[in-house]
């Protein structure tokens, strides 16, 4: 997918997902960021819950209620220079819960996106990128 189009989604997506959503989880390898600020900025997005236990590197775990905040983070900038994979989140994963039910999970800095809808989310959720200019054939329903 053309960066553009693929970031438009990304965006799009998360958005949608945070909108529906009321907590997260996200996760970040510091020695990924140049500038300590992003680490701080990520930290103050809610609680470092500590090191993930599926991870091989050292990627800390966020969690937190989703709030404007959340959505302006993790949209305002692509990954980081040394991710490996992705160039649309900043973070290696994002998990956007409703309830229990994982709504929105991006891996690998955005390179992987899926989401857990019912029909008529999938639905609400075309139409939502319609109006920004994605075509509804990206999201594909299994």
């Amino acid at each position: 997918m053309e960066p553009e189009p693929a970031l438009k989604l990304y965006r799009g997506l998360l958005r949608w997902a945070a909108e529906r959503g009321d907590h997260f989880e996200f996760g970040y390898e510091p020695s990924m960021y140049d500038i300590t600020d992003d680490v701080a900025r990520f930290q103050a997005l809610g609680q470092v819950a500590g090191v993930s236990p599926q991870s091989c590197t050292n990627t800390v775990v966020v969690r937190g209620r989703l709030s404007e905040p959340f959505v302006v983070e993790m949209t305002r900038q692509g990954a980081p220079d040394r991710a490996a994979a992705g160039d649309e989140s900043p973070v290696d994963f994002i998990v956007i819960y409703s309830g229990e039910r994982a709504l929105y999970v991006s891996y690998d800095y955005g390179t992987v996106q899926t989401m857990d809808l019912t029909d008529s989310e999938v639905e609400s959720l075309r139409q939502d990128l319609a109006h920004l200019g994605v075509e509804s054939w990206r999201v594909v329903p299994l």
